[in-house]
């Protein structure tokens, strides 16, 4: 069964509008075991959208189209899908009488413009809409099958929820399940982990094992199986995820939709211990990620924002002698404002940043995406040098997330 997803709209393709249904349908239909090979977004042109559904047409049995449901000039799918297929158009009185309801408080008459969204190709059925009027739309054409859904990302998605197994299970392969696992990992390089995982990658193997960087959550290794059960595709997933864990060792955090702040919480949780953290770069972003988490008070005590010398000195009481001597940006400060934060507020770990996110401020001696990272706990104290790269931006999310790191691989040491 080979899947494809046309998204239609102009503001897909001038940045205005982010394509979350993409992302959602592709996770729909993988959990249906039904392979999507194409993905394309298209703006509201009636001759672009032709050649788009004509070679869809040609080359995938289910199609999924998304966008141009509504009543304006500018929604003109059914249209161009009923064109494309030789159908006509026709009204459908239940959608009619919805938008009758609907706009009853407003207005006395339904106006053409209104008619349009009830319009479907004949011999279709109608899916639908529980939170809007635009319905979906079902198309059986020479064995293959074409779905209308409406761009608005929540009605999409209620009237794929309604009409789940409609939709998905029929066009699924007889004993055809995929399942999909994804791995996190931080302190090592895209091109460390696929050095490490070189063995087990390639195409057409089964499990699958893919690669993708995000500066914010690091490495990603996903792993997706086939097989001809659930069971058997959950044993061929757990199988290989067992021998990437061992290749990359603790250097994965989580797994799926886990973050590093969750999987900190949980192990200061099991540890019984708390922390507080004191942050100049980062300006309270690792404050912020920790206070996230659902139950967060459980185990954060404080979080300090000393951004400039001033607030260092007056309020973690670093001596200004430290800062004059190394400078605000250094292992010594980082190290010194880890420890004030910890004993000011009696928790377990104390963790502090200081560094250079830019764009300016960097030296010959410290240069832009320096970073030290301290941290002061009963047992330990650590200071960590870095030299990150890229924005403003990533700079300081890459030193919340090595932040964190530093804490998690702590817990799990002692």
């Amino acid at each position: 069964m080979s899947a494809e997803i046309i998204n239609v709209g102009d503001e897909l393709l001038n940045g205005e509008t982010i394509n979350t249904n993409a992302t959602y349908l592709a996770g729909r239909l993988q959990e249906f075991g039904i392979d999507l090979n194409y993905q394309t977004a298209i703006g509201d042109d009636s001759l672009r959208m032709q050649k788009v559904l004509k070679r869809a047409f040609s080359r995938s049995s289910f199609i999924i189209i998304t966008g141009g449901l509504g009543p304006t000039k500018d929604d003109i799918t059914k249209k161009v899908v009923a064109e494309v297929l030789g159908k006509q158009l026709v009204s459908h009185e239940p959608t009619l009488l919805k938008i009758r309801n609907k706009l009853k408080d407003l207005t006395s008459a339904i106006s053409k413009t209104n008619e349009k969204i009830a319009l479907y190709p004949e011999g279709a059925q109608i899916l639908d809409n529980p939170i809007g009027t635009a319905p979906g739309i079902i198309i059986s054409e020479n064995d293959k099958k074409i779905v209308l859904l409406p761009g608005v990302p929540d009605e999409l998605k209620a009237i794929t929820e309604k009409n789940t197994l409609l939709l998905f299970a029929g066009n699924r392969e007889k004993n055809h399940v995929i399942k999909h696992q994804i791995l996190k990992i931080w302190g090592i390089s895209e091109a460390k982990v696929g050095e490490l995982l070189e063995d087990i990658m390639g195409e057409n193997k089964n499990p699958l094992v893919g690669l993708r960087a995000n500066a914010e959550e690091g490495i990603k290794v996903s792993i997706t199986a086939k097989g001809g059960s659930g069971a058997i595709a959950q044993k061929l997933i757990e199988d290989m995820e067992n021998t990437v864990k061992n290749k990359l060792g603790d250097n994965i955090y989580a797994t799926g939709e886990t973050s590093m702040e969750k999987v900190v919480g949980m192990l200061l949780t099991l540890n019984k211990k708390t922390i507080s953290v004191a942050e100049s770069v980062t300006g309270g972003l690792i404050a912020k990620k920790i206070t996230d988490v659902p139950g967060s008070s459980r185990y954060f005590l404080s979080g300090m924002v000393t951004y400039s010398n001033e607030s260092k000195i007056k309020d973690l009481k670093i001596p200004e002698v430290l800062i004059k001597q190394h400078g605000a940006v250094s292992a010594q400060v980082a190290k010194a404002m880890a420890l004030a934060v910890k004993n000011s507020s009696s928790a377990s770990i104390g963790l502090s940043t200081t560094g250079i996110a830019g764009p300016s401020g960097g030296t010959h001696n410290k240069s832009l995406g320096l970073v030290y990272i301290g941290l002061a706990a009963e047992e330990e104290f650590k200071v960590e040098e870095h030299q990150f790269s890229g924005t403003r931006w990533m700079i300081r999310a890459k030193t919340a997330q090595t932040a964190l790191d530093m804490v998690r691989r702590y817990l799990i040491a002692i």
